[in-house]
């Protein structure tokens, strides 16, 4: 085991779950399961495509609904 290598595990429900080795000990292992950019400074550059007034049920729900998904 080496620090910084990526495992990954499984859970109680048998759900895959990466974790980043953070230390290692010499009876134990201390593993970081944060997402890499968890704490990290992020810039986006984005283009608006377009814009439309919110739907009722938008508004009513306080959030964007696409196609069928809510």
């Amino acid at each position: 085991m080496e620090v910084g290598i990526q495992i990954e595990l499984h859970d109680e429900a048998n759900q895959p779950m990466v974790a980043r080795i953070d230390q290692v000990g010499e009876t134990s292992v201390h593993l970081d399961f944060n997402h890499p950019l968890a704490g990290k400074e992020l810039h986006f550059a984005v283009k608006i495509a377009g814009l439309r007034p919110a739907t009722d049920e938008e508004l009513d729900h306080g959030h964007v609904h696409s196609g069928h998904e809510h």
